[in-house]
């Protein structure tokens, strides 16, 4: 499900052209900026509630490692004893991510911002002139 957002913030590009083009009936534009609004938010959830279920996938998975005598798979939660070594790289990353809040929020938060960029273009656009379409008419 990590395609979700990745495909939502591909579609933005089309959504915004659409939102802006005065040309394109406004109902139509509305119900566009609904239903991206809509893909926006269920993108977001979608990473949330897989964010969830990866914390708790992760605990079970510790806890038959605990049970079976193995070391906690969960390198940085384990006491220092029953660790797994990261590579240096992957310990970086992983301190690194901490530090930011979980790369699940940051997507989020991508999301939230399109979802504003797209109200913002549907009403600074709203009373715009229609444009003349592509490619212009000949002149003369």
């Amino acid at each position: 499900m990590w395609n979700a957002p990745a495909l939502t913030v591909a579609a933005q590009a089309f959504l915004l052209i659409v939102l802006t083009d005065a040309s394109v009936d406004a109902l139509a534009r509305v119900a566009i900026l609904v239903a991206g609004l809509v893909a926006t938010m269920a993108s977001g959830f979608s990473l949330l509630r897989l964010r969830a279920r990866e914390v708790q996938y992760s605990e079970v998975v510790a806890y038959y490692f605990i049970e079976q005598g193995l070391p906690d798979p969960r390198a940085l939660k384990a006491p220092p004893s029953t660790r797994l070594s990261p590579s240096r790289l992957d310990a970086k990353l992983q301190a690194f991510g901490r530090k930011l809040g979980g790369v699940y929020a940051w997507w989020v938060f991508a999301l939230v911002l399109f979802a504003i960029a797209d109200g913002l273009a549907l009403w600074q656009t709203w009373d715009a002139p229609p444009s003349p379409g592509w490619p212009p008419p000949p002149q003369g």
